[in-house]
């Protein structure tokens, strides 16, 4: 199972190299360095993936997931925070939110 993730990890790069502006190649990478345990890497291919547009909630959701996986749970409740701004009655988000919150 490690050898078809750590192929899949190949092929994402090579489509990363190929399309970089494709912010869903950065998202399933990232989501297979999480499978590994790899969470430097992971997160920083989630970031990658905001960065090629601020603007998509999909990506926010996914690493506010990642975070929440991880117990990093201040940086989970900023995610939410970008989420609401970009999308304010987002209600799965406020009510995780709330939940990480505690308000």
């Amino acid at each position: 199972m490690i050898n078809n993730i750590k192929e899949r990890i190949k092929e994402y790069s090579e489509m990363i190299e190929k399309y970089p502006d494709i912010k869903e190649f950065h998202i399933e990478r990232a989501k297979l360095y999480c499978e590994t345990g790899f969470n430097k890497e992971a997160e920083k291919f989630y970031t990658k993936a905001i960065n090629k547009d601020k603007n998509n909630i999909n990506s926010y959701i996914n690493r506010l997931y990642f975070y929440i996986r991880i117990r990093e749970m201040e940086k989970a409740i900023s995610d939410c925070k970008a989420i609401l701004k970009l999308s304010p009655k987002e209600e799965t988000i406020l009510n995780l939110k709330r939940i990480l919150t505690g308000k």
